[in-house]
């Protein structure tokens, strides 16, 4: 049988407050267990990069990550909350 709070948990899966809340509560950058940047190392990042410069994948191999990483960062599609 079904306790109330799952039954009640599937009615609101669907909510959209039920997703904001979820993504809210999700661990995000520093505290996620397996990032590998901290948010001062995204702001390094943002300072150094200059088109044309300064690549990518050179700023990926210092801070030991993917330079698809490096171009999520810069776009402000990952480590979008840091600043």
């Amino acid at each position: 049988m079904e306790s109330d709070a799952i039954a009640t948990a599937r009615k609101l899966a669907g909510a959209p407050e039920f997703h904001q809340k979820m993504r809210d509560a999700s661990h995000r950058g520093e505290a996620h267990a397996q990032a590998k940047l901290t948010a001062e190392d995204v702001r390094a990042i943002r300072r150094e990069y200059v088109p044309c410069v300064v690549r990518q994948r050179d700023l990926a191999r210092k801070y030991g990550v993917n330079q698809s990483v490096i171009c999520l960062i810069l776009q402000r599609k990952s480590w979008g909350h840091v600043k």
